[in-house]
């Protein structure tokens, strides 16, 4: 586990000890880092420049659960492929 301090555009930095769990680059998502803490919780952070009609990126979050983070994500081909990779696949099961 190693110290990260992530620079948040939106409110204070945050600092954690922890690990990256995933590291994605994509047209979708942009550059997309995944960070489990040591105690458990998960950080992201999001940069994606503004191509092709879409808007730009910058921001950063701490969740407490994966149901939060899957929330911040979003419903995109790749944020569920992501999540799905994390262990936490966004399905809606009916019978």
């Amino acid at each position: 586990m190693e110290k990260h301090v992530i620079h948040n555009p939106d409110g204070p930095d945050i600092e954690f000890e922890g690990s990256v769990i995933i590291r994605e680059r994509s047209a979708d998502l942009g550059m997309l880092r995944i960070y489990k803490t040591r105690a458990g919780s998960y950080v992201a952070e999001q940069r994606r420049n503004a191509l092709r009609g879409r808007e730009m990126i910058n921001r950063a979050a701490a969740f407490r659960t994966l149901g939060e983070l899957a929330a911040w994500m979003g419903n995109s081909r790749d944020a569920k492929a992501i999540m799905e990779r994390i262990g936490h696949p966004v399905r809606r099961q009916i019978e």
